[in-house]
């Protein structure tokens, strides 16, 4: 399987950053081998989110739509958010190969930290759009009003 990714990370304002992540993955061949290794790769990415602790970002190409198995694993029992079902309105498209037009990417975070904008970029070297994530550290949104 060939995959590639590409994060970039910037601070546009104190306590305030933004991360944008784009990434491609070629397809298995059989639809019941590719779900079984994304539910395998999802319960490992679970594990060590919960391993860790604190504040945790999960973004990129999860080739799985709302609602999967992979991403309800990933959720948990609701500690992790999902930033686009937080900020965003309506349906998404973020993958656009092959006639085919899913949101398969994914944004989704915990900690003290909130999601406070999401946005679907454009990218013409890449059948994936970026999705464009602003984050606020908790604590410092109260301070400013």
């Amino acid at each position: 399987m060939r995959s590639a990714v590409a994060t970039y990370c910037s601070t546009d304002a104190p306590d305030t950053f933004t991360i944008t992540s784009v990434s491609s993955a070629s397809s298995f061949g059989y639809i019941s081998v590719a779900f079984k290794k994304r539910a395998d790769q999802a319960r490992f990415i679970r594990h060590t989110i919960d391993s860790i602790g604190g504040n945790f970002i999960v973004a990129g190409d999860f080739n799985d739509i709302q609602g999967s198995y992979a991403l309800r694993t990933i959720l948990g029992d609701g500690d992790m958010h999902d930033a686009y079902a937080e900020n965003a309105f309506g349906p998404a498209i973020t993958y656009h190969g092959n006639r085919f037009y899913f949101r398969i990417d994914h944004v989704l975070y915990r900690g003290d930290m909130e999601a406070v904008d999401i946005e679907r970029g454009d990218t013409p070297s890449s059948d994936h759009y970026p999705l464009l994530t602003t984050f606020v550290m908790n604590g410092e949104n109260e301070a400013s009003e």
